[in-house]
């Protein structure tokens, strides 16, 4: 399978599978100031918005599963921009996704932009 890992220069702002399409605004100020929004579509139409809280960047990069159940988006700028990864699961392609968990680094360091560029395999 040519999609083993998904090399972290290629999951920035989108990230597509098949019919689905998963595109982040990480300055988006739609829920909060550049709190960020994840747009994930179907064959061209919207399926489901996502969206960060103020500050915290989220949908910077976005990555996919090929099975399209597992979806992580980068919140770079949470936690006074130490950074977290968001998890997202879906038990079926007609669910909508949700929080399954956070991934964070375990340090106090500030200014580390945890979750920057992301990658996964295949099947999450």
């Amino acid at each position: 399978d040519s999609r083993a890992v998904i090399p972290a220069s290629y999951t920035w702002t989108t990230d597509s599978v098949n019919e689905w399409r998963v595109d982040g605004y990480d300055l988006d100020n739609e829920a909060a100031t550049h709190a960020g929004k994840v747009i994930v579509r179907e064959s061209g139409s919207l399926f489901q918005t996502l969206l960060g809280a103020a500050g915290d960047r989220f949908g910077y990069s976005v990555a996919l599963s090929a099975d399209t159940l597992t979806l992580l988006v980068s919140s770079h700028h949470a936690n006074r921009t130490r950074g977290k990864v968001v998890v997202y699961h879906r038990s079926t392609t007609v669910d909508q996704f949700t929080i399954k968990q956070f991934l964070t680094k375990t340090e106090e360091e500030q200014h580390f932009y945890f979750g920057m560029t992301i990658a996964m395999t295949p099947n999450g």
